[in-house]
């Protein structure tokens, strides 16, 4: 799936959700995201994914109960570090995957084969 010039987002089906990386991972990203969470439950066709921005910043949040706000609504809460942005492990898009992302990051291995996804 791509998008053609000028047509809308809103409405288009996603294969992943991701919020985090380095730059947006903040806890107060997190707080805000989890005010979202909060409203409902993850699609069962999406992979939803959580990802702090430092190891500092995962301890915090299972003290307000974060984690257990993004469990509970269907995300995968993981490791503070590269995930998705770099695509280094197994958080990347598969071939034409869309993805929903909070990251600032165009390496090519987070967007798939053939970017169908912007963050």
């Amino acid at each position: 799936m791509g998008f053609e010039a000028g047509q809308p987002i809103k409405g288009a089906r996603i294969d992943v959700a991701f919020v985090g990386s380095c730059t947006n991972g903040r806890l107060s990203d997190l707080r805000v995201a989890a005010e979202v969470a909060k409203k409902g439950k993850v699609a069962k066709h999406v992979r939803a994914l959580i990802v702090p921005r430092l190891p500092a910043g995962r301890q915090r949040p299972p003290s307000e109960g974060l984690h257990e706000i993004f469990q509970a609504a269907g995300f995968q809460w993981r490791k503070a570090g590269c995930s998705m942005c770099l695509g280094m492990n197994d958080d990347k898009l598969q071939g034409r995957e869309m993805s929903a992302s909070s990251a600032t990051a165009t390496s090519s291995a987070a967007r798939g084969a053939r970017p169908a996804a912007r963050s």
